[in-house]
């Protein structure tokens, strides 16, 4: 749109440099506003001393800057204003069919594509989508973008990112390609499937832990979600390869694999071991190990301390599933000789409040 035809406060509220709403304004000496990635982009991308592309104005070597926070407050109102307005037209089409314009099942926010059934299927199925979040089909990923992080999604970093770049000066900036800009957590560790969780399990903004809880959250409505058991699956499901994942576990817990297909709504058939679709090594209260398999218990001999640390590793071609108990080395606790043939994933289940059962993803091997 062309800045005659814009509404004036639209013009007001519009960074010089993108041309874009402002996002995380930030104020120059001189008095002017502009993006504080498009400040970022001027200072990485120029040898000459910075000017202001307001005033031309020039600048030395270290620029002081303020958050505009009234001028930022404004802008993100205005923003979700016309959102609003546009929100019950919005309609999201896969990506990689605009010709046949395919309703979109899921939206990677790692590739920041959103796909149909058919397309969405790479990502649930081969290795190489491994720790790429899926969520429920979204026309706008720019508001998720982590000012830190630059390409990254915000809800998977870290919490505290916008006051952090609230700075007062810019001199030590690295360039674009420095580690320090670089999120902190591996984009490749599996994630847990938000639309499998149980409603009496929270699971942490960068979906990597999770927790059992004694009230019921509120939590929309979705054919997937483990209804009948306190449960979770992984987000990343496979069907070739091996596999591997280190988990923390304390409490009463059950860490298993699972076909994608196991039931998530009748009571005493969803629950990992108590049916042919899922392989479990469980946890008590007392710290008692055993296995489960199609409503088979395996008793173990093995203990663990208090805070423990379990690998799981899958090799779907020779049928292989193995519970290590993760230390100095491996101890395997168990292994399973099956034949699969569906999608396998990870499953986490935390069946007490007391003691507090929680666990987390820790590491992909």
């Amino acid at each position: 749109m062309a800045s005659e035809d814009k509404p004036h406060l639209e013009v007001l509220l519009t960074c010089p440099v993108c041309q874009d709403i402002f996002k995380e304004p930030r104020l120059l000496p001189c008095g002017h506003s502009m993006c504080m990635g498009c400040l970022e982009g001027m200072i990485d991308h120029s040898d000459l001393p910075f000017r202001c592309p307001d005033c031309r104005a020039c600048f030395g070597p270290v620029i002081g800057v303020q958050k505009s926070f009234s001028l930022s407050n404004i802008a993100e109102d205005y923003r979700d204003n016309w959102k609003d307005k546009n929100k019950k037209t919005e309609v999201v089409y896969c990506d990689c069919c605009p010709e046949r314009q395919e309703l979109a099942n899921k939206t990677c926010l790692q590739c920041e594509v959103s796909l149909c059934k058919e397309h969405i299927r790479d990502h649930l199925e081969r290795p190489a989508f491994t720790g790429h979040p899926l969520v429920s089909p979204l026309g706008d990923l720019e508001r998720r973008k982590c000012p830190l992080h630059d390409d990254e999604v915000l809800r998977y970093y870290c919490k505290a990112s916008r006051d952090a770049t609230s700075a007062t000066s810019v001199p030590w900036r690295p360039r674009r390609g420095s580690r320090l800009l670089r999120p902190t957590q591996p984009c490749t560790l599996t994630s847990l499937d938000m639309n499998t969780a149980s409603a009496y399990l929270k699971v942490s903004p960068d979906l990597h832990t999770v927790e059992r809880v004694k009230t019921k959250l509120t939590y929309p409505s979705e054919p997937l979600r483990f209804e009948a058991a306190p449960q979770v699956l992984s987000t990343q499901c496979f069907t070739r390869g091996t596999h591997s994942w280190e988990l923390e576990a304390e409490g009463y817990w059950d860490i298993a694999v699972s076909y994608k297909s196991i039931d998530r709504k009748r009571r005493d058939v969803s629950n990992f071991g108590m049916n042919a679709q899922s392989w479990s090594l469980t946890c008590n209260a007392r710290g008692q190990l055993s296995t489960y398999h199609n409503k088979k218990r395996k008793v173990l001999s093995a203990a663990l301390k208090h805070k423990r640390r379990i690998a799981v590793t899958v090799n779907f071609e020779e049928g292989v599933i193995t519970f290590s108990e993760v230390g100095s080395k491996l101890t395997q606790l168990n292994e399973y000789q099956t034949k699969l043939s569906q999608p396998v994933c990870l499953g986490v289940g935390l069946y007490r409040v007391d003691p507090p059962s929680r666990a987390s993803i820790v590491k992909v091997l």
